[in-house]
């Protein structure tokens, strides 16, 4: 067969398409699946179920997701724990049970939603988090009951007889705080052998509704009546009045015509048993070096009151105290209780005083007297602000970590910070610095080690993969914030990209008739992978050639050069 019949021949085939494909192309960024917010998870809001209703929707109505789920997405719901609470219509979430904040402290609920790209097939999860706001459906519940109290009838008026009473709300916010008040009750007095009973409405009174404290607001006369019956209603503190919900109980009084009470020291808060403060203790303060006079006493001022039926008035003073030398510097006054700072003093004295206070008293003897602990404290003169410092000034993590992933010195060890202060000896107590930064990609955890914040960290161009900035640790109490510190972190590559191919136009070659086994580049092709390193090296091979063209072109694994080893004897055109 001649030449030219050869390149008829093969003009008849036509032109080669030649197809170089990655195995693994990646599509370019799309806004689908993407949060409308910007943000990287979605908080929605919905209201605990009333009874067994499921129908409440959230707020907003439905999940900000660029993306129509019909024709351009999927979306399916993950729960890592626990079974599903909530199922998919569309782009809205519908409840599956019920939901009850109180019962199961539920005040929020996190999941996942998993989003689908249709076209290419591309999934991220997006984190979720639904907040349980509060419905008013629970009454408060008294605790500890039945209440019983005795009481001398000499027990003046204004005097607190009974601080035991507590009710709970399950409810949250406003609908869970309880206050009490005293209700009239249509029990007539009635009398038996042994004594008189009677209504405590009017004799009794709640002076502030959001403790509960029953106060005397009238005489008591043992010889008239020798038990109360006080109805305390605990009512929870709603915003719509007509909504609020209540409980009753009963607290029985009753009157005694002796006793033998100790003083008490009283302030809020305080642990009580028949109206007697249990084991009080307060707490003071001084700078030192300077002097204060009238010192603040916590939880409140030192206040003792004669529980027994003749109310007597009460003396004050200093029982004993550590370190010895106490009262050259504090004194009590013994009418009042005021306490107040007499000397300087200086650290370097003593950093605590320890005192006992005795409240006796002023009646014939045998006096009866009870005490209490009070702790000064010597602070310690906040001259010197504090000081930061870490075991490394450059970190290192991987790209797309988990939020809490260490960040690693270049020995592998994690970065920790140390806060130092000049003002504080050895002995003294080291307050619970705060650590600021002026990036919110890394956070500072409360043991000091630097770790990552934000999710999907990414190195790759146009990401700078380096984050430079600085940490300040500051002082809760005095706001006193140290010098800056620089650090700077860098982002370990991983192998997330795969190489991207540009489009390769259409090719027409020649038919070759002179030597066959002689080849000759056809064209080059470049891959260009955002990875470093060897994640970004690429290798090339030949993935299909039409028209059974394979064995007809070959292709520079390292460098993308294609050549026609056997050339065709016409044109052939090589198609990307």
């Amino acid at each position: 067969m001649s030449a030219n019949s050869n390149i008829s021949a093969m003009q008849g085939l036509g032109l080669l398409g030649l197809l170089i494909l990655l195995s693994s192309a990646v599509l370019g960024k799309s806004q689908m699946c993407e949060v409308e917010t910007g943000q990287t998870n979605i908080i929605l809001d919905i209201e605990e179920s009333r009874e067994t209703f499921i129908g409440q929707q959230t707020t907003p109505p439905e999940l900000p997701i660029f993306g129509d789920p019909e024709t351009e997405i999927d979306l399916d719901l993950v729960f890592p724990k626990g079974q599903p609470t909530f199922q998919l219509i569309g782009k809205r979430l519908q409840l599956l049970q019920p939901l009850d904040r109180d019962e199961e402290n539920l005040s929020h609920i996190v999941f996942q939603v998993s989003c689908t790209i249709r076209s290419s097939n591309k999934k991220r999860n997006i984190p979720i988090i639904v907040r349980v706001s509060d419905i008013n459906d629970n009454a408060p519940r008294f605790m500890n009951t039945p209440y019983e109290v005795t009481v001398p009838e000499s027990t003046p008026v204004g005097t607190t007889i009974f601080r035991n009473i507590q009710a709970l709300d399950k409810d949250a916010g406003v609908n869970g705080l309880v206050e009490y008040f005293i209700a009239e009750q249509n029990i007539n007095a009635t009398e038996d052998e042994k004594l008189t009973s009677a209504d405590g409405y009017g004799t009794f009174a709640i002076s502030f509704p959001h403790q509960g404290q029953v106060t005397v607001s009238k005489i008591l006369d043992y010889e008239k009546v020798q038990r109360y019956f006080v109805t305390i209603v605990a009512s929870d503190r709603a915003r719509n009045t007509e909504h609020r919900l209540s409980s009753t109980t009963t607290l029985t009084v009753n009157i005694a015509d002796s006793d033998d009470l100790d003083p008490s020291f009283i302030y809020r808060g305080c642990v009580s048993v028949e109206g007697a403060c249990i084991n009080p203790e307060y707490t003071a303060s001084v700078p030192a070096g300077s002097l204060l006079g009238v010192l603040n006493v916590l939880p409140e001022r030192i206040q003792a009151v004669d529980l027994d039926t003749i109310n007597s008035r009460i003396r004050y003073s200093f029982a004993s105290g550590m370190p010895g030398n106490y009262e050259d510097y504090f004194e009590i006054d013994e009418e009042t209780g005021v306490l107040k700072q007499t000397k300087a003093i200086d650290t370097s004295t003593a950093k605590r005083y320890d005192i006992i206070v005795r409240a006796e008293e002023i009646s014939p003897a045998p006096r009866r007297f009870t005490t209490a602990k009070l702790a000064i404290a010597v602070k310690p003169v906040d001259a010197n602000p504090p000081a930061i410092s870490s075991s490394a000034s450059e970190g290192y993590v991987d790209e797309n970590s988990p939020i809490g992933t260490r960040v690693l010195d270049g020995n592998g060890n994690p970065i920790s910070f140390r806060t130092t202060d000049a003002d504080l000896g050895e002995g003294d107590p080291k307050p619970d610095y705060i650590y600021e930064l002026t990036t919110p990609s890394f956070n500072v955890t409360s043991g000091g080690i630097l770790v990552v914040n934000e999710d999907n960290l990414d190195r790759d161009p146009p990401a700078p993969g380096r984050f430079k900035f600085q940490v300040v640790a500051r002082e809760p109490r005095t706001n006193a914030a140290s010098a800056p510190l620089s650090l700077t972190v860098h982002l370990r590559d991983i192998n997330d990209n795969a190489p991207k191919l540009a489009m390769v136009s259409p090719i027409a070659i020649t038919a070759n008739s002179g030597d066959q086994s002689e080849s000759r580049l056809v064209t080059q092709v470049t891959a260009i992978d955002n990875d470093e390193g060897p994640n970004a090296v690429v290798a090339y091979s030949i993935y299909h050639v039409s028209n059974n063209g394979i064995q007809k072109f070959t292709i520079d694994e390292q460098t993308g050069g294609n050549q026609n080893p056997r050339p065709p004897a016409g044109p052939v055109s090589n198609t990307a």
